[in-house]
């Protein structure tokens, strides 16, 4: 695996392990986020995931709103 995908992995897990930890902090499950958020719970999955295509960086962007990461 190229140095670059394993960094991309490393952040990607970086993003997932943080934005799951503030679901727990909250007590918020990813479907009441969904709901809160106006998408679906498959597209809150990807976004949280890692995925970088456009509509997943704006939901990750409104996660972090929501969950008051934006720090």
């Amino acid at each position: 695996m190229p140095v670059e995908e394993a960094n991309l992995k490393k952040a990607s897990n970086s993003v997932e392990i943080a934005i799951k930890y503030q679901l727990m902090v909250h007590g918020i499950k990813q479907k009441d986020l969904a709901k809160r958020i106006h998408t679906t719970p498959a597209q809150i999955s990807r976004a949280i995931k890692g995925s970088n295509d456009p509509r997943s960086v704006e939901i990750r962007m409104m996660i972090y709103r929501e969950l008051g990461m934006n720090d």
